[in-house]
């Protein structure tokens, strides 16, 4: 309103409010720059804006959270307790004293819902996807999954077909040989698909003080420059869908799930571990909804 240029790094003001800042930014004839608030200083949102110009996107995909991943990279390779890498990510200043927004998915939700924007220029409903959290995985976990060549990621994700979308925040398995498992520490990888492109893959540091400075600091040349960013519209309509994909999912769970989506059993250190047939998201919550165990963690298998 003062007729001042912004820029910010807050993910979460910028996820909620990100409609009414654009329209207060074009009536007042200033800029609203957000490069920061995902992907620290890789840049992600500045390469969707320019795949965007010559290219439909039609998926974006990534490990958008440093801390989640840096906690899920040191149990891999130093055999540790999630508690126990959590309280040292802590110390390390990687996760807050209250560490929820990050291993709880809500820091994923803010980012997949600012890439969505500038992916597929519409505005997604945070309420309406599934937002899954981390906190209950194991070592147990982590090396039953080793034993078959795979590894586990926290992932957020958003797929468009016509007019609908689906998203979700949520571990996924992948095979040790891919990219996605071979992140470490606290980088990111983020991915968009293309329609021309295909697949193109962003990698860096998606936090701390220096890679967010940085990507803040490119965000004043911009406007300093009188570079002319990209126009952001969010003007496309289009509505939350739980059955556009089908997808197999592995599911941790003390309780007995006897369900039709259910593949096959397998046990190891008397846990029990389930996988479902190809479903949708819709049958996955079904069966979620019925699990009295509150401890239970839920996989996307990925190949």
């Amino acid at each position: 309103n003062n007729g001042k240029n912004v820029v910010t790094a807050n993910k979460a003001v910028v996820a909620k409010y990100l409609d009414e800042f654009l329209v207060l930014a074009q009536k007042n004839k200033v800029k609203f720059l957000f490069e920061a608030s995902v992907g620290g200083g890789i840049p992600w949102l500045a390469s969707v804006q320019k795949a965007r110009r010559v290219d439909d996107i039609d998926r974006i995909s990534g490990i958008f959270n440093g801390t989640s991943n840096y906690i899920l990279d040191v149990m891999t390779k130093e055999k540790k307790q999630f508690l126990e890498v959590l309280k040292v990510a802590q110390e390390l200043g990687y996760a807050e004293a209250d560490p929820s927004a990050d291993i709880d998915g809500y820091d994923v939700l803010n980012k997949v819902v600012i890439s969505s924007a500038l992916a597929f220029d519409t505005y997604i409903d945070r309420e309406k996807f599934p937002v899954f959290s981390m906190r209950n995985i194991t070592l147990d976990d982590i090396e039953y999954l080793e034993k078959a060549n795979k590894g586990v990621k926290y992932i957020g994700e958003c797929t468009v077909k016509d007019d609908s979308y689906e998203a979700f925040v949520m571990l996924n398995i992948f095979d040790s040989c891919s990219q996605e498992a071979n992140v470490p520490n606290n980088f990111n990888l983020v991915t968009l698909f293309g329609e021309s492109i295909g697949e193109l893959k962003f990698y860096g540091q998606g936090a701390g003080k220096l890679p967010t400075a940085n990507a803040i600091v490119q965000d004043m040349l911009d406007i300093k420059l009188g570079w002319n960013n990209y126009e952001i519209s969010l003007d496309k309509k289009m509505g939350y869908s739980d059955e556009l994909f089908k997808n197999n999912y592995l599911i941790r769970s003390e309780s007995v799930i006897e369900d039709k989506v259910v593949d096959r059993v397998e046990v190891n250190k008397g846990k029990k571990y389930y996988y479902t047939k190809s479903i949708t998201t819709k049958e996955l919550r079904r069966v979620l909804e019925k699990n009295q165990d509150e401890k239970y963690v839920v996989m996307k298998i990925n190949g």
